[in-house]
Order: C-alpha cells, then sequence, then structure tokens
C-alpha cells in the first residue's frame, strides 16, 4: 500500500487562488440585447 496520497509535488499547488486586482469597465446591455443565466457549468 502507498503511504503518499498526494497528487503531485511543490509545483503542483501554484497558480491557485491567483487573482489580479484589475479593474474592468461593467458592460452593460445594449438595446436589442438581453441577459441569460447560467444553469448548469458543463465542462
Amino acid at each position: 500500500m502507498p503511504k503518499n496520497k498526494g497528487k503531485g509535488g511543490k509545483n503542483r499547488r501554484r497558480g491557485k487562488n491567483e487573482n489580479d486586482d484589475v479593474k474592468r469597465e461593467l458592460i452593460l446591455r445594449e438595446e436589442g440585447q438581453s441577459y441569460a443565466q447560467v444553469t448548469r457549468i458543463l465542462g
């Protein structure tokens, strides 16, 4: 039986919770457009 059940080494943890604090302009709908709501994420 293997003792180590990890999913990888030190480099696997990199890039998690990466959040660049870049403010972007909020794009509102224009005439003839409408909003949609995502009900399921398919991949």
